[in-house]
């Protein structure tokens, strides 16, 4: 699956304003896409980005998935903004020491950060961090994690067979 089908789908779900996929009813809230200004944002970054989620970014700068708009907000994709927030608070909290190499971009309710190691990337090894306390890293790329994502409803499909 390339991303850009994957976009086209979100976009489609999006304008269904009831999508039933839990046992109650969801919606999808997309961000429009990313201006050059936003993407320039990226180059105070001294690694290269993964070319997917470049091209994800760039046609919709954040996103709700499977969200009731009140409490439930399974997965944020965050914007561009919200990344460079959320690099910032790593550099800053002290906890990272690594943290020039990282790259928090969504969260998943009750679960954490989906976190880019920038570094493994450029060295073409395992890139996404899980989002917990394990540091075991996905065996696929940006693309497959958001298709495996939505194809389970927003369940943890990671844990799935395992």
């Amino acid at each position: 699956m390339e991303i850009d089908s994957i976009v086209n789908s979100l976009k489609t779900m999006s304008q269904v304003s009831n999508y039933k996929s839990l046992p109650m009813n969801v919606g999808f809230r997309l961000k429009a896409k990313a201006t050059q200004a936003d993407l320039k944002k990226f180059d105070k970054i001294n690694y290269s980005l993964p070319n997917d989620y470049l091209a994800f970014i760039s046609q919709i700068n954040g996103a709700e998935l499977f969200t009731d708009g009140k409490y439930i907000q399974k997965c944020k994709i965050y914007s561009i903004q919200e990344v460079l927030h959320w690099r910032e608070f790593l550099r800053s909290s002290g906890f990272y020491p690594e943290w020039d190499k990282l790259l928090p971009i969504l969260e998943l309710q009750d679960i954490g950060q989906l976190i880019l190691n920038l570094e493994r990337y450029e060295n073409q090894e395992d890139y996404l961090l899980y989002p917990d306390e394990s540091n075991k890293y996905f065996h696929i790329g940006f693309t497959e994690w958001l298709n495996n994502y939505l194809l389970t409803n927003g369940s943890e499909f990671w844990y799935m067979n395992s």
